[in-house]
């Protein structure tokens, strides 16, 4: 028990007297702890709020500049009449890319912002291929990556009701963490397979890559909010990624879980509940 004591002198012309005063400060003591870790939270909390406004800032910087080289390009072959229509079709979806890039970043913000602050997220459902979906995802995503992806489709379909664009956003996520954290040019599967339980069948989309992999410590802090792995420290991220996945799966009433060992890759499982019928 923490205690503060106080020693006065008393005045006496006979005797040397000494007033000792003895105080519980244990409440005054837990309080001072909890300033110093409200404290401590706070400068945190503001260090990865400025880490993630640096890494939001690039992540916009990158696709608005190709966005408007890709328009300046575009405008001077039209006005040197040496645009052919192949061409055009080309630097068109190149723009579209670009633009879906830069509305994707501040749309996952309005998100993180929300679930941050403990809103509701509203989810705009209807019935969705998970196999369709991932096949255009990696379709517009073609190009923007060394990395090999491969797709292993034990299910032709796998539909689930949910919110395609946050759907989609989560695997983007996944194959972001899988590129960043494993080496150039390295494969990454894809596994589209459905499960059966008592109550209910699911669809599980597996995400494999053969990086770095995650320290067994790291492990279980992995989906908390600005959490990083200790072996990344070199590579930009805010740790937020990861959290955001997790939310926005259970918001589906799905489940996400990792298996990795370090330098030996990780794999990802989300897992959500099929639509019944099909």
């Amino acid at each position: 028990m923490p205690i503060e004591l106080t020693l006065s002198p008393l005045p006496d012309h006979d005797h040397r007297y000494v007033l000792a005063v003895v105080r519980d400060v244990s409440e005054r003591r837990r309080a001072q702890d909890e300033k110093e870790q409200l404290l401590a939270s706070a400068e945190t909390a503001l260090r990865a709020r400025d880490e993630f406004l640096r890494s939001l800032a690039h992540d916009l910087k990158a696709p608005l500049a190709n966005l408007t080289w890709q328009v300046q390009v575009l405008g001077r072959r039209v006005r040197q009449g040496r645009l052919a229509p192949g061409e055009l079709d080309e630097a068109l979806q190149a723009i579209a890319f670009d633009a879906a890039e830069a509305v994707g970043a501040i749309d996952e913000l309005h998100d993180l912002t929300r679930l941050a602050a403990g809103a509701p997220i509203p989810l705009h459902e209807e019935l969705i291929d998970l196999v369709e979906l991932a096949m255009h995802l990696l379709d517009t995503r073609s190009g923007a990556t060394s990395h090999h992806i491969e797709l292993e489709c034990n299910e032709p379909r796998l539909v689930v009701r949910g919110d395609a664009v946050r759907l989609s956003r989560v695997l983007d996520n996944l194959l972001d963490n899988a590129a960043k954290y494993s080496a150039s040019a390295s494969q990454i599967l894809v596994v589209f397979e459905r499960e059966a339980s008592e109550n209910a069948t699911w669809a599980v989309v597996r995400i494999r890559d053969n990086g770095m992999g995650i320290p067994a410590g790291d492990l279980p802090h992995i989906f908390d909010r600005y959490h990083r792995g200790t072996n990344v420290a070199d590579i930009p991220g805010e740790g937020l990624g990861l959290s955001s996945v997790r939310q926005l799966v259970e918001l589906h009433k799905g489940s996400v879980d990792v298996e990795s060992k370090e330098g030996a890759g990780t794999t990802f499982t989300i897992r959500l509940p099929m639509e019944a019928g099909h």
